[in-house]
Protein backbone atom coordinates (compact mmCIF):
# COMPACT_ATOMS: atom_id res chain seq x y z
CA UNK A 1 0.00 0.00 0.00
CA UNK A 2 1.51 3.40 -1.02
CA UNK A 3 0.12 6.73 -0.09
CA UNK A 4 1.25 10.04 -1.19
CA UNK A 5 0.60 13.30 0.57
CA UNK A 6 1.13 16.89 0.16
CA UNK A 7 1.99 20.00 2.10
CA UNK A 8 2.12 22.97 0.39
CA UNK A 9 1.56 26.58 0.37
CA UNK A 10 -0.74 27.26 -2.49
CA UNK A 11 -2.80 24.89 0.10
CA UNK A 12 -2.74 26.74 3.06
CA UNK A 13 0.15 24.04 4.49
CA UNK A 14 -3.15 22.12 4.89
CA UNK A 15 -2.32 18.33 4.29
CA UNK A 16 -3.87 16.69 1.15
CA UNK A 17 -3.68 12.87 0.28
CA UNK A 18 -2.19 13.30 -3.76
CA UNK A 19 -2.31 9.90 -4.60
CA UNK A 20 -3.29 6.21 -2.88
CA UNK A 21 -3.01 2.25 -3.95
CA UNK A 22 -2.85 -1.35 -2.77
CA UNK A 23 -0.74 -2.62 -5.75
CA UNK A 24 1.81 -1.30 -8.27
CA UNK A 25 3.41 -3.12 -10.85
CA UNK A 26 7.07 -3.53 -9.89
CA UNK A 27 9.75 -2.68 -10.10
CA UNK A 28 7.73 0.86 -9.96
CA UNK A 29 7.49 4.35 -9.57
CA UNK A 30 4.63 7.07 -7.58
CA UNK A 31 6.43 10.34 -8.90
CA UNK A 32 9.68 10.38 -7.66
CA UNK A 33 9.69 7.11 -5.35
CA UNK A 34 11.04 4.23 -6.66
CA UNK A 35 9.95 0.51 -5.81
CA UNK A 36 11.60 -2.35 -6.42
CA UNK A 37 11.14 -6.22 -5.23
CA UNK A 38 13.62 -8.68 -3.95
CA UNK A 39 13.34 -12.19 -4.53
CA UNK A 40 12.64 -13.11 -1.09
CA UNK A 41 9.53 -10.99 -0.27
CA UNK A 42 11.11 -7.14 0.64
CA UNK A 43 11.51 -4.56 -0.93
CA UNK A 44 13.80 -1.61 -1.48
CA UNK A 45 12.45 1.86 -1.73
CA UNK A 46 14.63 5.09 -3.48
CA UNK A 47 14.57 8.47 -4.72
CA UNK A 48 14.59 9.37 -8.29
CA UNK A 49 15.56 13.30 -7.67
CA UNK A 50 13.97 16.22 -6.57
CA UNK A 51 10.11 16.47 -7.05
CA UNK A 52 8.20 18.40 -10.13
CA UNK A 53 12.05 19.90 -10.89
CA UNK A 54 12.32 21.59 -8.19
CA UNK A 55 15.49 23.04 -6.05
CA UNK A 56 17.47 22.19 -4.53
CA UNK A 57 18.33 19.37 -6.74
CA UNK A 58 19.14 16.31 -5.49
CA UNK A 59 20.85 12.86 -6.90
CA UNK A 60 19.11 10.01 -7.10
CA UNK A 61 19.24 7.68 -4.01
CA UNK A 62 19.10 3.97 -5.44
CA UNK A 63 18.39 2.16 -1.86
CA UNK A 64 17.59 4.71 0.41
CA UNK A 65 15.77 1.87 3.10
CA UNK A 66 15.14 -1.74 2.60
CA UNK A 67 10.81 -2.55 3.52
CA UNK A 68 10.27 -6.34 5.12
CA UNK A 69 6.96 -7.39 5.08
CA UNK A 70 4.70 -6.09 7.62
CA UNK A 71 6.93 -3.00 7.97
CA UNK A 72 5.96 0.95 7.16
CA UNK A 73 8.08 3.49 5.79
CA UNK A 74 7.55 6.94 6.06
CA UNK A 75 9.72 9.25 3.32
CA UNK A 76 9.45 12.63 3.70
CA UNK A 77 10.93 15.03 1.02
CA UNK A 78 10.94 18.53 0.66
CA UNK A 79 11.43 21.36 -2.39
CA UNK A 80 11.47 24.87 -3.81
CA UNK A 81 9.29 25.91 -6.46
CA UNK A 82 9.77 28.69 -9.03
CA UNK A 83 6.73 29.95 -11.27
CA UNK A 84 6.16 33.01 -13.06
CA UNK A 85 3.96 34.28 -10.28
CA UNK A 86 7.41 33.74 -7.29
CA UNK A 87 8.18 30.76 -5.53
CA UNK A 88 6.23 28.22 -3.22
CA UNK A 89 7.43 25.77 -1.13
CA UNK A 90 6.17 21.86 -0.47
CA UNK A 91 6.43 18.98 1.11
CA UNK A 92 5.66 15.13 0.02
CA UNK A 93 5.15 12.54 2.69
CA UNK A 94 5.12 8.43 1.43
CA UNK A 95 3.92 6.86 3.43
CA UNK A 96 4.23 2.74 2.48
CA UNK A 97 3.58 -0.60 4.03
CA UNK A 98 4.49 -4.23 2.99
CA UNK A 99 2.38 -7.13 3.42
CA UNK A 100 -0.08 -9.74 2.31
CA UNK A 101 -3.00 -7.82 4.40
CA UNK A 102 -2.48 -4.13 5.20
CA UNK A 103 -5.50 -2.33 7.32
CA UNK A 104 -6.47 0.49 5.27
CA UNK A 105 -5.62 3.04 8.70
CA UNK A 106 -2.26 1.62 8.72
CA UNK A 107 -0.28 4.77 9.14
CA UNK A 108 -2.13 5.84 11.77
CA UNK A 109 -1.36 3.01 14.07
CA UNK A 110 1.72 4.15 15.62
CA UNK A 111 5.32 5.36 13.97
CA UNK A 112 6.54 3.80 11.62
CA UNK A 113 9.32 1.25 11.82
CA UNK A 114 11.71 3.02 9.22
CA UNK A 115 11.32 7.02 8.77
CA UNK A 116 13.83 8.80 6.47
CA UNK A 117 13.80 12.39 6.45
CA UNK A 118 15.50 13.45 3.39
CA UNK A 119 14.32 17.02 4.22
CA UNK A 120 16.98 20.07 2.83
CA UNK A 121 17.01 23.80 3.99
CA UNK A 122 14.85 25.77 1.39
CA UNK A 123 17.08 28.94 2.43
Amino acid sequence: MVQRHRIAEWEEFSPKLVKAGESLPLPGSVDVLRISRHSNGSFTLGVLGTPNAAQPKRRPIQRAVDVASGQYVCITINARHTTYSGQYYSETVYNVACGEEVEGNRFLLGPPDHDVDLKENLF
